[in-house]
């Protein structure tokens, strides 16, 4: 795998099957994290990826992601609020 098929499968590919997935969304199918499974099922299908970087980098980078987001704009719109 180059670079550039590495970075289209992360930064095309795996990003357009999350782009709408939230962190609380579960999948019908496993009743496991949606998320979790896209990224487990894009991982098996494309099993290359892991010469490249490890399976931790997978995970923190992706799972989570859109709570962390979450909690960070409630908190800033929070210390907004008690500034004023």
């Amino acid at each position: 795998m180059t670079q550039l098929e590495l970075d289209k499968f992360e930064y095309e590919n795996l990003a357009q099957q999350l782009f709408h997935v939230m962190s609380d969304d579960i999948d019908d199918e496993t009743g496991k994290p949606l998320e979790e499974v896209i990224l487990m099922r894009m991982l098996d299908a494309n099993p290359e990826v892991l010469k490249h970087r490890p399976m931790s980098y997978w995970t923190k980078k992706y799972i989570g992601q859109c709570y962390l987001t979450d909690v960070k704009k409630e908190n800033e719109r929070i210390i907004n609020k008690l500034k004023k």
